[in-house]
């Protein structure tokens, strides 16, 4: 079988066409997944002026893209939310900088809602993952949270994996 130059160049753009499509593919496939975090639930934690603790500035979107993140809706003042900080410590200490622990402290009373005494009580109960008060329930309302506490595990995406609400059982 001869290959004519002709063939030759039918083989070249077509096989130059695949290429082509196979680079736009990986470019707009990109851009989809980075349209997919920022138009998902996760942009709430970001999108308004509440005070971020444990860290040296407000997080930013960009800061939690293709992360995993755990949100742990919590309040300083429910007995539950304070019984499974230690599994949260477990979890970051076993998954590192592979896993994002973010607190959000939606205090249901008003002395709650104030920022100096979450600070006192992170220092009490040793918390060091990034904590946001969430005082008007804006990001609460956003995932409808309905419960204290509730723990919401996220994909790098942007998607919301499992979501668990209320006291969780612990097996002895």
């Amino acid at each position: 079988m001869v290959i004519t130059k002709k063939d030759k160049k039918l083989i070249l753009f077509i096989l130059s066409s695949i290429i082509v499509f196979w680079f736009a593919f990986l470019t707009l496939s990109s851009l989809f997944a980075k349209i997919s975090f920022h138009n998902s639930e996760v942009k709430s934690l970001t999108n308004h002026d509440a005070a971020w603790l444990n860290s040296a500035r407000k997080i930013e979107a960009s800061d939690l893209e293709n992360r995993v993140i755990l949100l742990d809706f919590w309040t300083y003042a429910c007995v539950n939310c304070l019984h499974i900080m230690p599994e949260i410590k477990k979890l970051e200490a076993e998954f590192g900088d592979r896993l994002t622990v973010i607190g959000v402290h939606s205090g249901k009373f008003s002395n709650e809602k104030d920022t100096d005494s979450i600070k006192k009580a992170i220092l009490k109960h040793d918390i060091s993952h990034l904590i946001v008060n969430d005082a008007d329930f804006k990001i609460w309302n956003s995932f409808a949270v309905s419960a204290w506490p509730t723990l919401i595990l996220i994909d790098p995406k942007g998607n919301i994996i499992k979501k668990y609400q209320g006291e969780i059982a612990h097996s002895s």
